[in-house]
């Protein structure tokens, strides 16, 4: 008997480990979401400034949860998303305003779908 309440509790252990996991995933990869968002609209009403604020601020919040990430997703995942990064910053520099924005359109919809990847909702829990 005793050795099923061990079991029980590890096992509540890890579900609790899972859920707190994913929930900081969510909390940490939705602002830079929205930044890159914020720096399309920025680009296309030609603020270079404000969207480059923006997008150093979106690379910033995933430089910080990069080693979470990196433990919940696959490698070719975090390669898609620092290639972005690199791609945003090659089209900075070569002043295509339609090329970043649609770079951080694909950026902002990487970061989303790996943010529901590991949302606690009754899809992932099963």
């Amino acid at each position: 008997m005793r050795r099923t309440w061990i079991g029980a509790g590890l096992l509540a252990v890890l579900l609790a480990a899972g859920i707190l996991t994913g929930a900081a995933a969510r909390t940490e990869l939705s602002p830079g979401a929205a930044a890159l968002c914020q720096a399309e609209q920025a680009v296309l009403a030609g603020d270079w400034e404000g969207a480059q604020s923006l997008t150093g601020e979106a690379q910033g919040d995933w430089a910080r949860i990069a080693g979470l990430a990196a433990a919940l997703t696959s490698q070719d995942t975090m390669e898609r998303i620092e290639d972005g990064f690199a791609q945003l910053a090659t089209s900075a520099r070569a002043g295509d305003a339609a090329a970043y924005a649609a770079q951080c359109t694909a950026l902002a919809r990487e970061l989303e779908a790996l943010s529901k990847a590991h949302s606690c909702d009754w899809r992932n829990f099963l």
